[in-house]
């Protein structure tokens, strides 16, 4: 039996940023690489997302991007990887 998550961590920052570590599950979508509609439009617009960046403005502007593509369930970690650091909680390299 498998499940399909209706849940998606997306992680905004580019690439070098997440070498540096991300949330565990992410999935790296580069908000300042040149694909990024390109990215969001392949995905479910029917699922819910979550969001985040270093600190959270990529994140405000992700989320407006794919807000206004069609996707309803967008939602953003306040603060970013910077807060859930603060906050001790766990990353993966």
């Amino acid at each position: 039996m498998t499940t399909k998550k209706k849940n998606m961590l997306i992680d905004v920052r580019t690439p070098e940023e997440v070498s540096e570590g991300q949330l565990p599950g992410a999935l790296n979508i580069n908000f300042l690489g040149e694909n990024f509609s390109q990215e969001i439009e392949a995905l479910n617009k029917n699922k819910t997302y979550l969001l985040y960046c270093r600190s959270g403005s990529r994140t405000r502007k992700a989320a407006d991007q794919m807000q206004k593509a069609g996707f309803k369930k967008v939602y953003m970690l306040e603060g970013g990887i910077t807060a859930w650091n603060a906050a001790g909680k766990p990353v993966e390299k």
